[in-house]
Parts: structure tokens; sequence; C-alpha cells
């Protein structure tokens, strides 16, 4: 077998449960209606109401710096960062796979892990965000600004996709918070072995997901804190599976052709 096909057959093992949680689960939750419980709407409200006082976050927010008329630039940059959910583990993991597979797996591990334990939380307690709450007139009215941002740029298909009508979004998936979950995901398995700069940019990327998922009326502060909470549990369980991994970040390792090299060049 040549060294090119044992390349791809290997990347194709390695991705497939990757495959198998981002694209069977889409396939699927829409099927599954008779048997999920009824969506919950008031404790999240509750649970925010108890911490912040009777207006929510997400209310406060958009009431003083959104308006669907005249976007700003902090709308657009939100939109942006919002977006970066949907290829920053593709794009990690791609350049894991490539530089160091044995990181790739440890990172896919956690990723898939923590996706399908959110998956199921899904199925088992369907939380309606804050923007459905709104349409539904059971909170004060708020935009989905992922939406209409798409509709301001033109882009009418893109805009669909976060219309709470498409058939293969799941709009009742906001407990936990997978949006907040991975930027703290990235930052706990990136941490030690990263720069300052790099640490202060993941600390960021973190926070700044966290306040857009609350602005654009996708979370409440719930959603996000529950999210980092499975971060949390995930990464004690990732320990006891590769204990010594943040250690063993200079040992040398393998790459996907299968020749040893120092794990610091492949960060």
């Amino acid at each position: 077998m040549s060294r090119a096909l044992r390349g791809i057959l290997r990347f194709l093992v390695d991705w497939l449960p990757v495959f198998i949680v981002l694209v069977v689960y889409d396939e699927i939750h829409n099927r599954l209606g008779a048997i999920i419980p009824p969506p919950h709407t008031f404790p999240q409200i509750h649970a925010d109401q108890a911490l912040f006082g009777a207006t929510i976050p997400t209310v406060r927010m958009q009431r003083a710096l959104y308006s669907e008329a005249h976007p700003r630039w902090w709308d657009f940059a939100s939109l942006a960062v919002y977006t970066s959910h949907f290829v920053a583990p593709i794009l990690i993991g791609l350049a894991l796979w490539f530089r160091s597979r044995p990181r790739y797996l440890r990172f896919m591990t956690w990723f898939v892990g923590l996706t399908t334990i959110g998956y199921i939380t899904y199925v088992i307690y369907p939380a309606v965000p804050p923007w459905l709450a709104s349409q539904r007139g059971d909170l004060a009215p708020t935009h989905r600004l992922v939406r209409e941002i798409w509709d301001h740029l033109g882009y009418h298909t893109m805009a669909g996709f976060f219309s709470g009508t498409n058939v293969y979004a799941n709009d009742v998936a906001a407990i936990p918070s997978l949006h907040a979950a991975y930027p703290l995901m990235y930052a706990a398995f990136f941490w030690e072995e990263s720069r300052p700069a790099v640490r202060a940019m993941l600390a960021l990327y973190t926070v700044v997901m966290a306040v857009v998922l609350v602005y654009s009326a996708e979370h409440y502060v719930l959603d996000i804190a529950l999210g980092w909470l499975y971060v949390v549990v995930t990464g004690l369980v990732m320990r006891r599976l590769w204990p010594g991994a943040a250690r063993g970040a200079r040992r040398p390792v393998e790459d996907v052709s299968g020749s040893p090299r120092s794990a610091a060049t492949a960060c």
C-alpha cells in the first residue's frame, strides 16, 4: 500500500467520529420529536433574572447597543465571532492532524466527547433561547442579530438558516452553550504550551464569544456558565485519559507521515 493511500485511509479513520457527531446528529434530531420532552423556557429566564435583575442582560444590551435599521461595526464583528464557531474546530483539527497526530487525537477526543454530551443534553433537556422566547411572547422583545445581519448584508440564504424554520437547525439546543464551551476548551487545550500573547488571545476569544452570545440573543448567561462547566468536567476526564499529555508536549511525537519530531514545533 502506497504512503499516500495510507495517509488517506488514516485521515478517513481519524475524522470519522467527527463526521458522525457533526452530521448524523443533524440528520436525526428532527426525527426524535415524539420522544423529546417539551422545550423549557422559564428556568433560564428566572436564573438570569436572579443574577441580574428583572431585565436580563440580553434585553439590556440590545436596547442600549442594537438597531436593526442601522447596525454598527460591533454588530458585524459579533456576526464574525459567532460564525467562527463553525469553522474553528475544523481548522484547528486539520492543523493538528497534519503536524502532530497524537495531539490531534487528544484534541478531537475531547471535542467529540464534549459535543456528544452536549447533544445528549439537548435531547433530554431542550431549552428555548432568548430570541425564540421573545417570538413566543415569554420574554421582552429581542432580535436574532445573526439572522438580521446576514439579511442586511444581502446573504438571504445564510439568514434562512437562522430563521427559526430551517429543518436542519435545532432551535431548542441552548443548554449547554457549545458556542461558549468550545473557546474555553481551545484555551484549556493550548494553555500550558502557549506564550503569554497567545494565552491572552485565547482568553479574549472565550470572553468575547460569551458576550456575543448574550448580546445576539442566542444564549442566556446560564447557558454559557453550563457550557463552561461541561468543559471543566470533560477536561478533568481528559486528564485521567491522558495523564502527562501536557508534560509530554516537548517529547518527540509522530506526525501523519510516521516520522518523529518535537511537539514543541508541532504547536
